[in-house]
């Protein structure tokens, strides 16, 4: 039932949307005691084949016979070949479709996935606020595996962790793998270390194992006349 009126509706758990045509609407406008005001809709409907065209919208109690809510519908022009579609959404409030994604609503058998096989998340000791160092791609013989600055971490979920660089302000969200625990190890600043000065001319696109060379230089050498010149006289 919509509001007042008993009306013929098909749900529909691929809809995002409550769905009538404008007969559906005139025929229900007709029947029903209390007004029903059209407003603009920005809602954009399409099938597989070709898009709807969408006339506008409004809200209407729809009830069943234990629940009820109100709920947006949205007509669309023309006429099409269906009773009036009941979306996932109002399926669900209305207590008429339940989801379960692990299957409980059916009794289990063999073929499900049995518990050996399910995926977990990799388990780590990590805690808020932690001083951790991130892994870093190797450039190249001299590149360290863990950048030499330290993370702090503030945020963790399941086995991702967020950490953040106090220098700059850069923030990580990756796999607790690509984390060490660096509480207690004694890092050292590495502004102006050799190995940095290496990394500054190494090639970003070309091989990670290769260092940028300068443009060899040859010695300038001393032109002399040709032994056939010597004894000319000007």
């Amino acid at each position: 039932m919509m509001h007042d009126v008993q009306v013929e509706v098909e749900p529909d758990s691929g809809a995002d949307v409550n769905v009538m045509d404008e007969y559906q609407y005139r025929a229900y406008k007709n029947r029903t005691r209390d007004g029903t005001e059209l407003l603009e809709s920005k809602t954009k409907l399409s099938t597989l084949q070709t898009s709807l065209k969408v006339k506008g919208e409004f809200i209407r109690t729809v009830r069943n016979a234990t629940r009820g809510i109100k709920t947006k519908i949205i007509m669309i022009k023309g006429k099409t070949n269906s009773p009036q579609l009941i979306g996932k959404k109002t399926l669900i409030e209305l207590g008429m479709l339940q989801i379960k994604e692990d299957g409980t609503l059916k009794e289990p058998n063999e073929l499900g996935i049995q518990d050996g096989n399910k995926r977990r998340y990799r388990e780590h000791s990590f805690k808020i606020s932690d001083r951790v160092i991130f892994k870093q791609e190797k450039r190249n013989k001299w590149s360290t595996a863990y950048e030499l600055e330290p993370y702090i971490i503030y945020e963790i979920s399941g086995s991702s962790i967020g950490a953040q660089r106090k220098s700059d302000e850069r923030k990580v969200f990756r796999d607790s793998s690509h984390f060490k625990l660096a509480n207690n190890i004694d890092i050292p600043n590495s502004n102006d270390k050799w190995r940095d000065r290496i990394l500054m001319h190494t090639k970003q696109n070309g091989d990670k194992h290769m260092v940028a060379q300068r443009r060899r230089e040859m010695p300038i050498r001393t032109r002399r006349a040709p032994a056939r010149f010597r004894d000319y006289v000007v």
